[in-house]
């Protein structure tokens, strides 16, 4: 008769443990991809943000008024005798 009870407290007790297991999960489970998901908007978020700025100053740069180019060439005088 006591093991009967044994077993039949071992079942219980591998239940209840098995219930518990499941509302922890059902909550800790769905903690953890709420905080991936925002983790991987972050990051997506943040790399837009630094395509966006990057591409700006590219902008910024290519809007500017251009700069004279720098032109290595040798000039000759020409003297022909006129005064």
């Amino acid at each position: 008769m006591q093991k009967v009870l044994s077993w039949i407290l071992m079942f219980l007790a591998a239940g209840l443990f098995f219930t518990v297991f499941l509302y922890v999960a059902s909550i800790v489970i769905p903690l953890l991809l709420l905080v991936v998901v925002f983790g991987l908007g972050w990051i997506r978020y943040k790399q837009q943000k630094a395509l966006k700025l990057s591409d700006d100053v590219g902008l910024r740069q290519r809007r500017r008024r251009p700069q004279g180019e720098i032109i290595d060439a040798e000039y000759e005088i020409i003297d022909d005798d006129k005064r």
